[in-house]
Formats: structure tokens, sequence, C-alpha cells
């Protein structure tokens, strides 16, 4: 729902809206004004001091109250509602979060970052806690899994012990198509995509690999 309302600095807006999302369509006279997204009366995640014109912001479990204050008298437009809205605009806002902010994600599901100034990273990377050897495997001219998809595993080693080369690799696996070859006592470890079903296979005799893998 759209709103506009007139705010001073001697009154500060305080109006009970409900929403997901926060869009500040303008600020009127001012530059920026401070904006603090509530719930129940106490705000979220924290006072906004120079939110300008394009200013959004989504709070997934909802908001029921907005305070928007300005150091002189103004008029402000925004949007309060559920459904997603956009507006273009080039300004930008300047966001004070105490404590920071945690940005979550999966592997699989990369956030887009875009800052100025100084930004200060905790990485939480889930590393591997068991080390597991498995049986030695004979690898022939026909391609073998020798790894099934794991999503729990963090990585893996394999040794080719010979006597013959082998090729490593994903479904659709030959010895002419490979990519990731392996000469008798060559080792190599798998980091990128650990979590894959991985394939062996040699070109015309047999050789044996030994195989460690890296699981969370």
């Amino acid at each position: 729902m759209f709103y506009q309302e007139k705010i001073s600095a001697a009154a500060p807006l305080h109006i009970n809206v409900s929403g997901r999302y926060f869009l500040l369509e303008s600020t009127g006279d001012q530059p920026s004004v401070a904006v603090t997204l509530l719930r129940n009366g106490s705000p979220i995640f924290g006072r906004i001091p120079a939110a300008k014109r394009g200013h959004k912001y989504g709070v997934e479990s909802g908001f029921d109250g907005v305070r928007i204050e300005s150091a002189g008298d103004t008029t402000v437009q925004f949007f309060a509602t559920f459904e997603n809205v956009s507006i273009s605009t080039t300004d930008g806002a300047q966001v004070e979060v105490p404590g920071g902010v945690m940005i979550t994600n999966a592997l699989a599901d990369p956030v887009p970052v875009v800052h100025t100034g100084t930004v200060n990273l905790t990485a939480n990377y889930a590393l591997a806690n068991t080390v597991i050897n498995a049986e030695p495997m004979t690898v022939n001219d026909e391609p073998v899994v020798f790894l099934i998809a794991n999503a729990n595993r963090r990585g893996f080693r394999i040794l080719n012990t010979g006597p013959d080369s082998v090729a490593i690799g994903g479904a659709g696996l030959v010895f002419s198509n490979a990519v990731l070859m392996l000469g008798p006592g060559q080792g190599y470890i798998e980091t990128n995509a650990p979590g894959a079903a991985w394939y062996a296979v040699t070109e015309s005799g047999s050789s044996n690999i030994n195989i460690q893998e890296l699981i969370l």
C-alpha cells in the first residue's frame, strides 16, 4: 500500500502499517530520513539513519510499524507491502545495524553483495570431521563408479597404485574424453565437486586405486 505523510524534526512519524517490504519513494525536501521498522513496538534490526529515495528494506517475518525521523519539515512517500516492489533510482542509502548483519546461505545459493568502505567478513565453512579410507578398488576399461554422490563429502583423495593409467571424471566418462588422467603412482585431490558421483576407467588393462573420503 502507498503512503504519503508529513513529518518534522519535532514530530517524527510513527505509523502502524504491516508488510514484509518497505520501499521509500520520496524524502520530499530533505536529502534523507531515518527509518526504523518495528514489530510489537520494538525495532527489528536497527535504525537506518540516512535512507534516501529508493531505499528498500525486506523483512521475511514481517513488520507492523514504521518510525520515520527527519532533520526538517518534509513529506515522505513510501510503500509498505507484502509483495516485492521496486522503483528505478540512482540514490542509495547508508545502513546502520547494531551488531552487524549476518548472511547465511548454502553453497548452491551464493549471495551477491555490493559495498563501499570497509567490510569485515567472517567465514564459517563446514569442514570435514571424518576421514574414511575405502578398500582398494580395481578399475578396468569399463567405467565404474568409485564414489557415489554424497552431499556431506567435503573432499576426496585418490591414488593410482598401478600398473596402468586411470582416467577419472563424471557421468559419460570414457578413456578417450577424459580430462583427469592418473599415471601409476600419481594421486589427485578433489575439492571443487567432491559431492558428485565419480567414475574411473582404464584404456585397456586394469589398475588399482586407493580412495580416501573427507566427510562432514
